[in-house]
């Protein structure tokens, strides 16, 4: 028994941290191996211990089954013993061997005589009291009341061994037994009970684990949400399955819209859904119009979703003004073109301005604008029950803040699902899908993506834990599809239609987006010049990208789903790893001014300084675990020779972000204003304060803003527009 307490205590303290840490700390993939690993080891020892627990008879039939103990004396002992003291009067081989019954027909001389010699009344009274009950289960009131023994008030039932009083557990077997789970040998009540606290834990705890797996399949969502924006297009992504779920949830549909026509007082009265003729596809219809000030309907392109990609489509809005605001909405794709009962009755969006006026232009018209970023999404964490694995509430938080701050859009730098953790279900496509359906059904994050545009790059939970395997696995054809189904496409266009790397412009910023997982040499070789992350060509095109913005664009933001810094230990998935050819970057990016690295995948915020002009802010995570053992330190890797400079560490918290004010407004005084916010609070502020880059009009022509005043931005204005629609 000493054994079986030893294992129940240590397996069962074993399974309560393992859980804590698993649903609040770190969902890793011990769960599924150690949980209930432990969580057996702990239900036999239950078992064990507690069939050792003394119990008390229900029945006296019960009560008369004796159990073999050694409390009670043998009959060679009875013999040897002798006669009992006077006060155990009667038949002494049964009052004190409860085993043997007493003969009434037995020899006179065999039963010890009264100390007068002969059978008393209380003899003869006894003698007929053993005939009518021979196990002598009842006693008189008035013999215990003679009786000087302090058992006397007892029956025989009670005096048998095995009902005598149980022994009652110490106050250390009860805190041993409610704190740590350790069975006790006293008390069944107690065993279970703790067998029943570690039970209710690991239900849950199978429910974090495979209810996303063979549950949630959330066949029914429908989204749109708005992706790359540029001066004069947006890309929309749109999820829209088969319309039969969706049509019997409408309580009616919108009048129809007629292209170019607004309805009067700009309302849409309802119409009978009865009267809608049968849609002609899956999917909608777009329409949009600026709002300031309020236009014509316009026609946009339809949506034509079909089930080989999940339902899932992207489609361009060009031809549209710069620096304007635009309600748009999906109506469904039938003869009548009523709303969408799917979506919400009008969504927005705001395009950027245009790239020639922010970089040419006086200081007035410099850029002004607010992004984000952040990385790792992992909704229901940490875990809140079974009615709250949707929950996210990194993305609660953050728009709250987006919508304080006027966040124009989001960053997210790899880790948007997390296909492998806890359980990574297998590389069939329809898991990866199903992964993404999950996040995007989040109401917090459904609600993120409908309001602020989202720019994605993955890393490697979108595929494996660090992943590393470029295009040689199994699971990176159907992981790349998922991902370009759901988010890739809503990225701006790469220079080759299947690659994930990217650049855009935004007003007098640019960025470039590294893919750092499909060309990425083994995370194990030798770092040597020809280890690799980037893959030749797209390093390639990121210096051609370097060379054209280097004096003509004032901020140049590098985006990299895993840190540039090497401050961080176990950094073999980092570039800590790829140092060679992070010397042959940071030699280029070392004379490009104003440059800042925005990176991510560490569960940490850090920011550093790289050779002293380039900046790196590293965020995460958006909604997930946080280290509770600190990683960076300035002795790691290049700290220790004074390249990579730590500017500020902050380890803690379960959701993390950083909003980016990129201000050129002031040319001789350009500055990035960066806030990080942890769990919702702004936590640390710094700005970046940059070199001013000269600015001119068109072909070279300079500007004096005081002469040209308002009628020269209104001339250059009609220019732009005039340039953009010659190319």
């Amino acid at each position: 028994m000493g054994f079986a307490r030893s294992v129940g205590g240590v397996s069962s303290a074993l399974f309560r941290f393992a859980a804590y840490a698993f649903l609040l700390w770190i969902p890793g993939r011990f769960g599924p191996y150690l949980l209930p690993l432990f969580f057996a080891l702990h239900t036999w020892s239950t078992l064990a211990v507690s069939r050792t627990v003394p119990r008390r008879p229900s029945t006296p039939a019960e009560a008369a089954l004796i159990p073999k103990t050694g409390d009670a004396p043998s009959f060679a002992e009875i013999l040897k013993e002798g006669p009992p003291a006077p006060k155990n009067e009667g038949n002494a081989v049964h009052e004190q061997h409860p085993h043997v019954k007493p003969d009434p027909d037995a020899d006179a001389a065999v039963v010890p005589a009264s100390p007068a010699g002969s059978l008393s009344k209380r003899h003869k009274k006894n003698r007929k009291r053993i005939a009518n009950d021979p196990l002598s289960l009842t006693t008189g009131a008035a013999a215990a009341a003679d009786s000087d023994d302090p058992d006397a008030h007892l029956t025989r039932r009670q005096k048998l061994p095995r009902n005598r009083p149980l022994p009652k557990a110490t106050l250390s077997q009860i805190v041993n037994n409610l704190v740590f789970g350790t069975p006790t040998p006293t008390s069944r009540f107690l065993n279970y009970l703790s067998w029943g606290v570690n039970a209710l834990v690991f239900a849950l705890a199978m429910d974090a684990i495979w209810t996303p797996i063979f549950a949630m399949d959330e066949s029914s969502l429908a989204f749109a949400r708005i992706g790359a924006v540029s001066h004069n297009a947006v890309k929309l992504t749109a999820r829209i399955p088969p319309p039969s779920p969706l049509v019997a949830a409408a309580a009616a549909g919108v009048t129809p819209i007629v292209a170019g026509v607004v309805p009067a007082n700009n309302s849409d009265p309802l119409a009978d859904d009865e009267l809608l003729a049968e849609d002609e596809f899956v999917g909608a219809k777009v329409i949009y119009r600026p709002t300031k000030p309020l236009g014509k309907w316009t026609s946009g392109p339809e949506i034509h979703t079909h089930e080989v990609d999940d339902w899932v489509a992207t489609v361009n809005v060009d031809g549209l003004w710069a620096a304007t605001e635009y309600e748009y909405r999906l109506l469904r794709p039938s003869l009548e073109t009523a709303h969408h009962p799917a979506f919400p009755h009008s969504q927005y969006f705001t395009t950027f301005s245009d790239p020639a006026l922010s970089a040419a232009g006086p200081s007035s018209e410099g850029t002004h604008y607010t992004f984000a970023s952040s990385s790792c999404l992992k909704p229901g964490f940490p875990y809140t029950g079974p009615w709250g694995k949707s929950e996210t509430r990194g993305a609660r938080h953050f728009l709250r803040v987006a919508e304080r701050v006027g966040v124009r859009f989001m960053l997210f730098l790899g880790d948007f699902i997390y296909a492998d953790v806890p359980w990574h279900a297998g590389n069939a496509v329809e898991q990866y899908y199903k992964r993404y359906r999950q996040t995007f059904a989040s109401p917090e994050v459904k609600a993120m993506a409908e309001k602020i545009p989202l720019i994605n790059i993955y890393d490697d939970h979108e595929i494996l834990n660090d992943y590393s395997a470029n295009e040689t696995s199994p699971a990176f054809g159907p992981a790349n599809k998922a991902y370009r189904t759901y988010v890739g496409n809503a990225n701006y266009d790469a220079q080759q239609p299947d690659q994930n790397y990217y650049d855009f412009r935004v007003g007098d910023s640019a960025f470039f987006v590294w893919d750092t997982r499909r060309y990425r040499s083994d995370n194990a070789l030798e770092d040597t010049e020809d280890k690799t992350m980037l893959g030749q060509e797209q390093r390639e095109a990121f210096f051609d990208w370097v060379s054209r913005v280097n004096q003509t664009v004032t901020w140049k933001f590098v985006v990299s789903s895993v840190p540039v810094m090497s401050l961080w230990s176990h950094g073999e998935d980092t570039w800590a790893a790829f140092l060679s050819e992070r010397d042959a970057i940071l030699d280029v990016l070392e004379h490009v001014p104003n440059v800042i690295v925005l990176s991510g995948d560490r569960h940490e915020f850090a920011a550093a300084s790289l050779r002293t002009t380039v900046t790196e802010f590293s965020t995460s995570p958006f909604n997930m675990f946080y280290l509770p053992i600190r990683t960076l330190s300035q002795k790691h890797h290049r700290g220790a020779t004074g390249e990579d400079t730590l500017l500020k560490y902050i380890p803690d918290g379960n959701s993390k972000f950083t909003t980016f004010e990129v201000d050129t407004r002031v040319a001789n005084r350009p500055v990035v204003r960066v806030r990080v916010y942890v769990d919702g609070a702004e936590a640390w502020h710094l700005d970046v304060l940059g070199q001013p880059l000269p600015r001119a009009l068109g072909r070279g022509i300079p500007v004096v803003e005081d002469a040209v005043g308002q009628l020269g931005k209104g001339l250059r204005e009609l220019l732009a527009f005039i340039r953009r629609s010659w190319w």
